[in-house]
């Protein structure tokens, strides 16, 4: 199949912005912290099915994990909750005394007692609640959810992210393949004739065999990827079909490959998975009769294919194809399904060898009673894993090496305890960033245990509270106008501002607001966001990310709306932080723990541990030392947080501050 011109454009309208969202399911539109109600669901019933007896150092954990769900449950669009009915009320009562069995006065004992008695009835409404989410039912609602809040032009763009990625957290719990069904939405939403066609051979309509695809050249009349004419009620109803039809039986085999694998063996099976040189198999696929090693490549390969072509299959000598025999049935997600299983085999011959440098490539072929019929090209090494343009991050550190020589100066060689120590710790600050969430999230808190020890606090979220609560607040609000701003600039840097007086004021806002350092990068004056903000909401349409964006912000930086959205995002701070307690205890001894709750902490604990760090590395190159740092900076948060309600402007309340 060949690639289509599905990227992210300026929507004109809400069923551009509803295209949009259906694009990239892997990039999510929400904050990292964000997590969806499954998650959290799934994360509440490792704490009521936790074999720990309960002790009172477990609360912190089951009160974060109840406040985790029911803080989800309020995120939920109409429909679904329609649809989820009297088991979200009946989970949400459960979970309330699930609560009060905590919160209500009582020795570890008598909680012990309470949780005896609550925590069955909450496991059965957790798992009552969950079985539609996997059903036609709950996918439809959420995509009705999606389609309003993509029609309203009131809409926030916080409400549509999360019900944008709620949305296709309930594809992968009803195992679609979320790739090949933003494929088959986008394109139909675009009301492409190719798009069109494959969702309806998906569908059982018709048949490739009806269809002349243009790529392959077979006659008759090949179709061209023209408008197909659907009306937009037509497109939605065949997306319709799309989210609530059932997989179809039959024969699976899904082809997926590795890299860095060396050639190996030509064919190598283990069980219902095989693992194929893949220059090899390319070789033999191509070589006109006679060939003797035909009859080794399976047949779904050598089959008359419409889709598939042996050109297709990377050229590497180090590649390894991975064909895994689903056998008979029906999977929405056979590639999901199949890479699973070809991944723990890889995993556990890793784990004896000693090492494990395969890594899975994008790309898969599908193939259903010998045929293939689906695939995605090319294979090739997932984004953003290549190495870093080596001329900018040689630059980069090039221009932070110049500035931190004469401040290094008085301190080389390193002699001083306290400088030794924080520099170690800088070391586990950048070792954590190459590791796993999982992993990293314990180097992370190990910094923060660090520092908290170092400034005399004995909590180390007690030290995140007192010295990086209030400088964390600000720094959301600050982003928040500055990436507005910095992508409406980027916007209009690549052509996508039609109107000509509106890219001219755009260019000039760019020249006026840029301050471009040596290395490439710039700074952006905010002064100035704050006041093109009015305008930057009447360019970009309400149906945009960046209208609705610019929208939100003309309403947020008003000044007397600053103090709520302050003390709103104080309550995000307490549930995300409560949340990085949970799993790092849960981690360090042996709690319930789910992976992807670890990825929710990760960005904020490395922010945080990075803060720690420079600020207590600033406090010894100036000589001031870690804790007195610290206090300017603890000192420097409280006025600023005593003063927002009081401040002139929101210039003065926001920029001004020096922290």
């Amino acid at each position: 199949m060949p690639p289509l011109n599905i990227s992210r454009s300026s929507p004109s309208s809400w069923a551009d912005e509803l295209r949009d969202a259906v694009l990239s399911p892997d990039n999510r539109w929400t904050a990292p912290e964000w997590v969806s109600i499954i998650l959290a669901a799934r994360d509440l019933q490792g704490w009521l099915t936790d074999p720990r007896p309960y002790d009172g150092f477990h609360k912190q954990g089951w009160l974060s994990a109840i406040a985790d769900f029911r803080e989800c449950t309020h995120r939920l669009g109409p429909d679904l909750r329609a649809a989820l009915g009297g088991d979200l009320t009946a989970a949400d009562d459960a979970t309330a005394c699930l609560r009060a069995a905590f919160t209500q006065p009582g020795n570890t004992a008598t909680v012990q007692g309470r949780l005896q008695g609550r925590r069955a009835a909450a496991q059965q409404a957790l798992t009552r609640l969950g079985a539609p989410w996997a059903t036609p039912v709950a996918r439809e609602a959420a995509w009705i959810d999606l389609t309003q809040a993509c029609r309203d032009p009131a809409t926030r763009a916080e409400t549509l992210a999360s019900l944008r990625d709620l949305f296709w957290d309930l594809l992968r719990a009803g195992d679609y393949e979320p790739d090949h069904m933003s494929r088959l939405l986008a394109t139909v939403l675009g009301d492409s004739t190719i798009g069109v066609t494959e969702a309806r051979i998906w569908l059982g309509d018709m048949t490739e065999a009806d269809v002349a695809w243009p790529w392959v050249g077979q006659e008759p009349g090949p179709i061209c990827d023209a408008d197909a004419g659907l009306t937009l009620d037509e497109q939605l109803a065949l997306c319709h079909r799309l989210l609530t039809m059932p997989p179809a039986p039959g024969h699976h085999v899904v082809w997926i490959a590795f890299d860095h694998a060396g050639p190996g063996n030509a064919r190598l099976p283990v069980c219902t998975v095989s693992f194929w040189d893949c220059k090899w198999v390319k070789e033999v696929l191509q070589v006109q009769d006679p060939n003797p090693n035909l009859d080794s490549i399976p047949l779904e390969l050598k089959a008359d294919q419409r889709l598939f072509r042996p050109e297709f299959l990377p050229d590497s000598k180090d590649v390894r194809l991975t064909r895994v025999d689903l056998g008979p049935g029906s999977w929405t997600d056979p590639v999901l399904v199949a890479a699973e299983q070809a991944e723990s085999v890889v995993a556990l011959a890793g784990f004896h060898v000693g090492d494990a440098k395969w890594r899975r490539l994008t790309g898969y072929l599908v193939a259903v009673d010998g045929r293939i019929t689906r695939m995605q090209q090319p294979f090739s090494p997932p984004h953003g894993v290549q190495d870093i343009a080596t001329g900018i991050y040689q630059d980069r550190m090039d221009t932070e090496l110049e500035h931190l020589a004469p401040r290094l100066q008085a301190h080389l060689p390193i002699t001083d305890r306290s400088l030794s120590e924080i520099v170690k710790a800088v070391r586990w600050w950048q070792q954590a960033r190459r590791q796993p969430a999982l992993a990293a999230v314990l180097l992370y808190v190990r910094v923060l245990e660090l520092l908290s020890q170092r400034v005399g606090e004995s909590k180390w979220y007690q030290y995140l509270d007192q010295y990086h609560r209030a400088v964390w607040t600000r720094r959301v609000m600050l982003d928040y106008l500055g990436d507005l701003t910095s992508e409406c600039l980027h916007h209009n840097d690549h052509g996508l501002v039609r109107n000509p007086d509106d890219h001219a004021w755009l260019t000039e806002l760019g020249r006026s607001m840029r301050t471009y350092q040596s290395d490439g990068r710039y700074s952006l004056d905010l002064r100035q966001g704050l006041d093109t903000l009015p305008r930057l909401a009447y360019i970009f349409p309400p149906h945009d990310d960046l209208g609705r964006r610019a929208q939100s912000a003309v309403t947020r930086f008003a000044l007397p709306a600053l103090a709520p959205w302050r003390d709103q995002l104080v309550s995000e701070w307490v549930l995300t932080r409560d949340r990085l307690i949970r799993v790092r205890n849960s981690l360090a001894h042996g709690g319930p723990i789910e992976d992807t709750m670890a990825d929710s902490v990760h960005t904020f604990a490395r922010q945080l541990a990075g803060w720690s760090l420079s600020v207590a590395l600033e406090g010894l190159l100036q000589g001031q030392g870690i804790a007195q740092a610290h206090s300017t900076r603890r000192q420097r948060a409280d006025d600023w947080d005593d003063g927002l309600s009081s401040a002139s402007s929101v210039a003065a309340a926001l920029i001004d501050p020096a922290m």
